[in-house]
């Protein structure tokens, strides 16, 4: 079996967005990946055309935009248009450290075969994020988390940073709710935790987050949604899901709503830590990863 007609390893979802710049480079960061049978699928949301060094990339297909389409219903589109046996959705601003995908994939891989298969996993990494263009020397690691109350007790409800997940990962949990705009991926973890999802910390460092100009919209009718829809949800886990959603709110410009996510945060769990982050852990890299980031930075104009 050629290379041209193996089967595909991995599909690349970068949806677009209003950012150009930022496409570019999220694309030349995948293509750089030292990975066979891989594809990279842009969906052009945006009027925005690719540069011409990206433009005869073989492996790389363009979606073309449609009129009105939400970032949701481009994640969606491109998702479906997937056709490898992993696929890795972006999210603005994700750009992928060199050679970060194949260390991925094969922890991903000899995580499935010591499962045997039984376990349906999403898998999050590691990644270095940038304030205003500059990096603080700081990284952020997810945390692990399985169920529904693992799920809403560590605030990993929407994990971010490049999430890689197999094939059957999608088949199972289906596509995004494209009626809940920016709040779309909290309702799209919590029905995978339903159904008995592993969220699978990866140790490694695999992402650079550049600052993002959020097109998501629609959060206070989005929010009224999830509230409604998580009603049947176990007590414990209802108050902790409704605590993150206030600071979501909060993060998004409703000043109101951080307010209410501490009250709620500390009348659940008095004597816990307050769940006033995002379930990420910030730590320093060692010296050798962090001279190693420092360069990769400078080099990509970071």
């Amino acid at each position: 079996m050629t290379a041209d007609t193996a089967p595909l390893t991995l599909s690349i979802v970068i949806p677009s967005y209003a950012r150009p710049d930022q496409m570019a480079l999220a694309i030349r960061s995948a293509a750089k990946q030292p990975l066979d049978n891989i594809e990279i699928i842009v969906v052009a949301w945006d009027d925005a055309s690719l540069p011409e060094d990206l433009a005869g990339l073989p492996n790389l297909h363009v979606l073309p935009p449609k009129p009105g389409e939400s970032l949701v219903a481009a994640r969606n589109r491109g998702m479906a248009a997937a056709k490898g046996a992993w696929l890795i959705v972006f999210d603005e601003g994700d750009v992928l450290l060199p050679g970060s995908l194949l260390r991925r994939i094969r922890y991903a891989e000899e995580w499935l075969r010591v499962q045997d298969g039984l376990i349906l996993p999403v898998f999050v990494c590691g990644f270095v994020p940038l304030y205003g263009g500059r990096w603080p020397g700081l990284v952020r690691r997810p945390r692990g988390a399985h169920g529904i109350e693992g799920f809403a007790g560590k605030g990993e409800v929407a994990p971010g940073a490049a999430l890689l997940f197999p094939r059957a990962f999608l088949s199972k949990v289906g596509r995004l709710d494209d009626t809940l705009d920016g709040l779309a991926r909290y309702d799209w973890f919590l029905k995978a935790a339903l159904q008995g999802a592993d969220l699978i910390a990866d140790p490694s460092i695999g992402v650079v987050r550049l600052p993002s100009r959020n097109a998501d919209g629609g959060y206070d009718t989005a929010a009224e949604i999830l509230r409604k829809r998580w009603a049947g949800l176990p007590q414990g886990a209802r108050a902790r899901l409704l605590a993150q959603l206030d600071l979501a709110l909060a993060r998004h410009g409703r000043g109101a709503a951080r307010a209410k996510h501490l009250a709620r945060s500390f009348r659940h769990l008095p004597r816990a830590r307050l769940a006033t982050g995002s379930g990420l852990r910030l730590s320093f890299p060692s010296k050798k990863l962090a001279a190693s980031l420092a360069k990769f930075l400078e080099s990509s104009g970071f």
